[in-house]
């Protein structure tokens, strides 16, 4: 299984591929809400779900900066995943 970081990459690529973000955005909530540690297969601890969350936040800030608008509308979709998370923000 991939480390946070990689995830993170993953998830932020995902993203900023799809046609629909927002559709996109609850599928990668529902995703990581799924996510277990691959040696207790106990679910990703609040923490570590907002350092992934962070990953995607980060990848897309210093990847994808096209103009300061769009990278604004990617953050908020980052946002939308974070409050679609069980655990909100």
């Amino acid at each position: 299984m991939a480390n946070l970081q990689e995830l993170g990459e993953q998830y932020a690529k995902k993203l900023i591929a799809a046609v629909n973000k927002q559709l996109t955005g609850r599928e990668i909530a529902e995703e990581i809400e799924r996510l277990t540690y691959s040696d207790t297969k106990q679910p990703l601890s609040d923490y570590d779900k907002k350092y992934l969350i962070d990953n995607i936040s980060s990848f897309i800030k210093n990847h994808y900066i096209i103009k300061e608008a769009d990278n604004e509308k990617y953050l908020e979709l980052v946002n939308y995943i974070q409050s679609n998370l069980k655990g909100g923000k």
